[in-house]
Formats: C-alpha cells, sequence, structure tokens
C-alpha cells in the first residue's frame, strides 16, 4: 500500500510501505495553500504500479500520472474514487450518472450502473478476477447505504445487504470493503 507525504521541498511522494520514496509528483500552488494535484482519498494505483489515477475533486476531472511525471486528464465530470480493473485496462470510478468505466486511454467511457431516480450508485471494487464489481447503493428515499455485485459490464446486479436504515452499509475507501 503506498502512501503520500509532502516533503520541505513541495513535492508530494508516494511511499511503499518501507518507506522507500516511489515516485515524485510536483505540486503547483494553485492558491495559498491549495495545492494541485490534491490526491486526498480520490486515486488509486494501477496493477503494475506505475501508474495512478486521481480526482482533481475542484475541476470535477479524473486524471492519470505516470513515473515520468505526465499528467494526462481522462474525464471532466463529476467523477471520485477510481478504481483499476486487475489487468489495468479499465479505472471503474463514480460518475455524476452511477458507476462508470473508461480505458486509461480516455476512450470507451461507459456507465455501466446508472443512477435511477431512488437510487444512487458510487464507490466500485473490481474483483481479483476483473469479472466483476462491488459497489454502494444509496437509497434516497430513507437514507439507507447497501452493497451491491455487478458483472463487470454492469450484468447481474445483486443487492447483497439489503439491510433497512439505519444499517448502512458501504464500500466507501476508508470503510475497508473490499475483495479477498
Amino acid at each position: 500500500m503506498r502512501q503520500f507525504l509532502r516533503e520541505n521541498s513541495g513535492n508530494q511522494v508516494a511511499c511503499d510501505r518501507c518507506g522507500t520514496p516511489v515516485i515524485p509528483f510536483p505540486l503547483v500552488e494553485t492558491a495559498p495553500g491549495d495545492w494541485w494535484p490534491d490526491l486526498g482519498d480520490y486515486f488509486c494505483w494501477d496493477s503494475a504500479g506505475d501508474r495512478v489515477a486521481y480526482v482533481n475533486a475542484a475541476r470535477n476531472e479524473l486524471w492519470l500520472a505516470d513515473l515520468l511525471n505526465t499528467h494526462a486528464r481522462i474525464y471532466t465530470g463529476a467523477a471520485d474514487t477510481p478504481q483499476w480493473s486487475p489487468d489495468s485496462s479499465l479505472i471503474a470510478f463514480r460518475s455524476g450518472y452511477g458507476v462508470s468505466t473508461i480505458k486509461p486511454d480516455a476512450r470507451g467511457f461507459k456507465t455501466i450502473i446508472p443512477n435511477t431516480s431512488t437510487w444512487l450508485f458510487a464507490w466500485p471494487h473490481f474483483s481479483p478476477s476483473g469479472s466483476y464489481i462491488v459497489y454502494t447503493g444509496f437509497y434516497q428515499p430513507d437514507s439507507n447505504f447497501d452493497v451491491f455485485r455487478a458483472t463487470s459490464t454492469g450484468g447481474s446486479r445483486v443487492n447483497l445487504t439489503s439491510t433497512p436504515y439505519p444499517q448502512n452499509e458501504s464500500t466507501h475507501p476508508g470503510s475497508g470493503a473490499g475483495w479477498r
């Protein structure tokens, strides 16, 4: 698991578990104390560990950065919690439309789990094989969260928890949810 630390030089540095710096991300101070990119909680490394997908929440954009410090915007619009597929061919994320996927080259955007009038969907996680996605559904009428599973193309959706408010199960990155 990589963590981000800010060096005295103003760079943000990714570190692996043993504390060895892996890749520097130069930061730009867009306003006093406002550093860009602010990776915050909304980033995910690809399976090889040489690209990171991250969200610039202030600009509503999904970006990629690589080991050469090349940054590329791959999606403009509401986006958060990107997650790479195990083979790094797709990135799943919450868009303004529901759970969506996009290829790292910014092609092939597709909403695989669309929001409905009563459910909003977010926080996807691919299974180790890449065949399935688990994600959170927020049921608006009673403000309840449930965990769902679907194929990685959005088919065969199943509510795994189906519990009433206030149980609130979720796959939020801070909750520790994921596959094992």
